[in-house]
């Protein structure tokens, strides 16, 4: 129990630290077009985030969305539940991750499927975190094929996890104050 409270702060602390980002605090204005033209085919121009801006972003909300982290959103909501009870927000957020997960189409890529969360991974481990070779080759065998399309696929699911985060936040405090209503947190 000492550890699901511990995990269950640090959650807490790190998403305050979530809202600090830049992408999250002001979001930024993406445009995506794309164009054809009988010489080229198609081509895409976009407006995206600056790179500090989505490294700021993927490597704070990284901790979050991987399953392997201390973190990791679908384990502090098991131990929401252990420690607070079970909650119709709590199946919501639950939901609307798996939905993030299934909202966005599946690609593939040299006869390779990559599903949602794969696209995910491959984005921020082969274009801006850890630079994986293998995710970094397979990354931009996508970036030729979706142009800035493939930005705009993962920041959208960022987004979309961002907002479950904060909402599993905002239940957590709420649930500490009714336990403990001189809680601070």
């Amino acid at each position: 129990m000492e550890v699901m409270l511990e995990e269950i702060d640090e959650f807490l602390e790190q998403t305050k630290i979530l809202r600090q980002c830049s992408f999250i605090n002001k979001p930024p204005k993406i445009k995506v077009g794309i164009g054809w033209t009988k010489e080229h085919g198609i081509k895409f121009n976009g407006n995206l985030p600056t790179r500090e801006i989505i490294i700021d972003v993927l490597a704070t909300i990284r901790p979050f969305i991987q399953p392997s982290e201390r973190i990791y959103i679908e384990k502090i909501i098991k131990y929401t539940t252990v420690i607070y009870g079970k909650s119709e927000i709590l199946e919501f957020i639950l939901k609307s991750i798996k939905d993030v997960e299934i909202k966005y189409p599946a690609v593939t890529i040299s006869g390779l499927t990559y599903q949602s969360k794969e696209m995910l991974t491959l984005y921020m481990y082969g274009k801006y975190l850890h630079l994986d070779k293998d995710k970094k080759k397979i990354f931009k065998e996508i970036e030729q094929v979706f142009g800035p399309l493939a930005e705009v696929y993962a920041l959208g699911q960022v987004d979309k996890y961002a907002y479950q985060i904060f909402l599993l936040a905002g239940h957590i405090i709420k649930s500490q104050k009714s336990i403990h209503p001189t809680s601070t947190t």
